[in-house]
């Protein structure tokens, strides 16, 4: 979606086919899981730990009625994901995202957090499960988007008055969690018939 000023009064947004646009982008993942294979251990608590960094350069060329729509600009974002084992076999999962301010030629968006909550208890012989999930738990949720152009300037703001949910979930199996095994149903004929046709 684009934007033109005409008239100095009237401003049109519309979707348009670029003549070019090209993304250049990196990212980066560092997983780890708490077991005897890593080269480094950390705490028993643990669990694992995911850590994603990311990068990307966009640049466009275009134009839409009057207004030239070129662009060049870059974006990162931080994904964190960090597993926990508690008290009483309670498990705890965070996910934190951080995105820094955007900025290019035409458009400035504001910095963004978000920071979730997971948590998680088996009982009965892991038949029964309880769970909580909070998101957005620092009800950051917040949007600003800044559009330059050559002859006007746009904001959008939207912040939501709470952004945080929280769900309960239970869960509860049937099976007993033995182990299944496929039972071995050779009972020596193939090894009489070895060698006939």
């Amino acid at each position: 979606y684009v934007m033109a000023n005409v008239q100095d009064s009237i401003s049109y947004s519309s979707p348009i086919n670029l003549s070019s646009n090209k993304t250049y982008g990196v990212e980066l993942t560092l997983p780890y899981y708490n077991s005897p294979t890593m080269p480094f251990h950390l705490p028993d608590f643990i669990t694992m730990a995911n850590i994603q960094f990311g990068y990307n350069y966009m640049k466009r060329a275009g134009a839409y009625l009057t207004e030239d729509v070129s662009d060049w600009g870059n974006r990162m974002w931080l994904n964190t994901n960090l597993g926990f084992k508690l008290w009483y076999d309670i498990g705890a999962n965070i996910s934190f995202r951080y995105t820094p301010e955007t900025k290019s030629q035409r458009y400035i968006n504001n910095p963004r957090t978000s920071l979730s909550l997971y948590l998680n208890k088996s009982l009965m012989d892991r038949k029964l499960r309880v769970s909580l999930y909070i998101s957005d738990i620092l009800n950051t949720s917040r949007y600003l988007r800044q559009t330059y152009g050559s002859d006007y300037y746009y904001s959008s703001n939207f912040t939501m008055n709470n952004s945080r949910s929280i769900m309960l979930g239970i869960t509860y199996t049937i099976n007993n969690y033995k182990p299944r095994h496929d039972k071995n149903i050779d009972d020596g004929r193939d090894a009489s018939n070895k060698g006939m046709q």
